[in-house]
């Protein structure tokens, strides 16, 4: 019976479908593009393909923080083998980039959707901090 518990428990992480799990933290900053004052009370969300999965507001100093987890399976390595989380696009590519999610600002009724900043998988720990700065205009044409 005992010699066979290794055996079992290797079948269920398979059957299971386990994979580790990586808490991720945005912090941002969102500023007026033409004062570069703080946006207070502005909406930010984390979109996950059509759906809103985490919504905060700025503060008083414009910051706000976003915290989600992913699993392992979002991050592949690049040339050097340092793991990212999977299509992290540059700002050209994001009209058609296929990366499951993004952050949307929300405020006057205007919306502005932005890809995440590049997220390294976490070394040592299960968890990594990634900070984004956004100026968007204080009167502008809805965006996505």
């Amino acid at each position: 019976m005992f010699r066979s518990l290794p055996l079992l428990f290797a079948f269920s992480l398979i059957l299971c479908g386990c994979s580790y799990q990586y808490d991720i933290t945005i912090v941002g900053l969102l500023l007026d593009a033409e004062t570069k004052s703080p946006r207070v009370g502005t909406t930010v969300e984390l979109i996950r393909h059509k759906t809103t999965e985490v919504t905060t507001t700025s503060d008083l100093s414009g910051r706000w923080t976003i915290k989600f987890s992913v699993g392992d399976f979002m991050f592949s390595p690049d040339d050097d083998g340092q793991y990212w989380m999977d299509d992290s696009p540059s700002y050209s590519q994001m009209p058609d980039a296929k990366f499951p999610f993004r952050i949307r600002v929300t405020s006057d009724s205007n919306s502005h959707v932005f890809p995440l900043p590049p997220i390294p998988a976490p070394e040592g720990s299960n968890s990594v901090t990634a900070s984004m700065g956004l100026a968007i205009p204080l009167h502008s044409k809805t965006d996505g």
